[in-house]
């Protein structure tokens, strides 16, 4: 659906719908589906990048991405940044006191709480904003573009549905009321498999599949009973607990069609938990205080769906969470030191139909010692290169060092798989990326690349884009490449893909 003209969705049942009214604030004078485009050829690497570009100082521009292809190089870049534009609006909805029975709203139409959202998959324009709870006003800044996604989720009431548009062109500032409706109720029962109430209540919620947007949350009412409004149209539903609770989480694909809306009922299967008790012990042998430990499991023996359970040790490293009959993956995470002594541990435990279950005590490992040299292409020692060692896994904590006037690095890093990035001082060499599924095994010296060359410029809507921020990463944000571009927006940076 556009919405570069002003419309309103019709439907034979006008409060099951969402009616969105844009009115544009301007005519179109700027192209903003600019990409990078490259006249000559390198490799970086069989994936796809991006240029981040994040504009700062006197700039009135949103962040903003433009795709990097990894069979196209050059040193000629022209670069556009999008202008930002507005949209700003009220958002209502009905009141969600039925009379006679879930189909029929009140009578008053009421400003809306709720969470706008505006984003390009993939990029880094993406942006949210909240309308205010007295009138439902709101404004939001974006950059100009195409392929928006857009959702307006209810906050207060959230008894309402929430709603989605995908591939949108937004080139100027404009105005958009959205009007939530009622929508149509998704409702039913969540129970156990013999027809008995859950131990505790969990909350569901409506994820739309295709944008994974999802609406406002409701709880299980006393016997198992929810309700969720909704507009026709396919979505999943997700029962789950919080992350103290061992309730399993199950999805389900729902269908709702007509002002009948639709039922679900949801059998969790047998909830049965099992209190599973242990004491998480440093490389030292003393209890380790706010260590994380989650379990996730890997396959419940007689309840339905996955869960994950997450709590944390106390003053002498005890923790006691209960968990599900199955089997199930253990993490044990001391808390972040940059220059702790213990490593994080993994195990697999079977949890069986009892009351109580003990795991004894845990002992964590003590960190390696990583140490090594960074040369250059031809084999020479490099210094000042920042090293930042990742964690692949558990929490993904960081580590960082610098290189001597040598090339040596020193760091003591946990005993677990890891990715080393190297980013070096100079501009002639390009940050690189190691991975090592063991830090014991790692090379003594290690090479930074080359790279190649991308240059350019970058400029606005107004001229050139002064001492701006741009990075190179890929769709997991890892950062190939940064640098700043000149007084007159140009800018030059190595990249490789390794």
């Amino acid at each position: 659906m556009s919405l570069n003209h002003f419309w309103t969705i019709a439907c034979l049942w006008t409060l099951g719908c969402a009616e969105m009214d844009m009115m544009m604030a301007g005519e179109a004078g700027y192209d903003a589906d600019t990409a990078a485009n490259f006249d000559e050829s390198d490799s970086i690497n069989a994936q796809t990048l991006r240029l981040d570009i994040r504009p700062g100082g006197d700039l009135d521009l949103e962040p903003q991405s433009f795709p990097l292809t990894d069979e196209d190089v050059a040193a000629d870049l022209l670069v556009e940044l999008s202008p930002s534009i507005s949209m700003n609006g009220i958002v209502t909805g009905f009141d969600a006191t039925p009379y006679a029975s879930p189909t029929v709203p009140g009578n008053d139409e009421i400003p809306v709480q709720s969470r706008i959202h505006a984003r390009i998959p993939g990029t880094i324009a993406n942006n949210s904003t909240t309308s205010q709870a007295e009138d439902g006003v709101y404004e939001l800044t974006i950059p100009a573009g195409s392929g928006y996604q857009l959702a307006v989720v209810p906050i207060d009431p959230a008894a309402l549905p929430f709603g989605v548009w995908t591939d949108e062109t937004l080139k100027d500032s404009q105005q958009a009321d959205f009007a939530l409706g009622y929508g149509f109720p998704v409702y039913g029962v969540v129970q156990q498999t013999n027809d008995v109430r859950l131990p505790s209540a969990g909350q569901l919620y409506l994820v739309d599949p295709a944008t994974g947007f999802e609406g406002a949350r409701t709880e299980t009412g006393a016997n198992g009973h929810y309700m969720l409004r909704a507009y026709p149209g396919e979505y999943t539903l997700v029962f789950e607990g919080d992350e103290a609770s061992y309730l399993p989480r199950i999805e389900t694909t729902v269908v709702v069609e007509d002002e009948y809306g639709a039922r679900q009922d949801i059998d969790v299967g047998m909830v049965s938990p099992v209190e599973v008790s242990g004491r998480v012990l440093g490389a030292d042998g003393n209890g380790v205080k706010d260590a994380i430990v989650r379990f996730t499991s890997l396959e419940l023996t007689e309840a339905h769906g996955q869960a994950t359970v997450e709590t944390e040790t106390d003053q002498s490293g005890l923790f006691s969470r209960p968990l599900l009959p199955g089997r199930w993956y253990a993490e044990f995470i001391p808390p972040f030191e940059s220059d702790g002594s213990n490593s994080p541990e993994s195990m697999q435990i079977e949890v069986a139909g009892t009351q109580s279950m003990g795991l004894g005590d845990i002992y964590l490992s003590e960190r390696v010692l990583l140490e090594g040299y960074v040369v250059g292409p031809s084999g020479e020692p490099t210094a000042n290169v920042g090293i930042n060692i990742t964690e692949r896994g558990f929490n993904d904590y960081s580590y960082s060092t610098t290189t001597n006037g040598d090339g040596f690095f020193s760091v003591e890093v946990p005993d677990v798989a890891i990715r080393v990035s190297l980013q070096p001082a100079v501009a002639n060499l390009a940050i690189t990326h190691y991975e090592f599924s063991d830090p014991n095994v790692i090379p003594a010296q290690l090479e930074l690349s080359e790279g190649v060359l991308i240059a350019g410029t970058l400029a606005t809507p107004e001229g050139s884009a002064s001492y701006t921020l741009i990075e190179v990463r890929d769709q997991e944000d890892t950062l190939y490449g940064a640098t700043l571009t000149d007084q007159d927006g140009y800018f030059e940076m190595r990249v490789t893909g390794q």
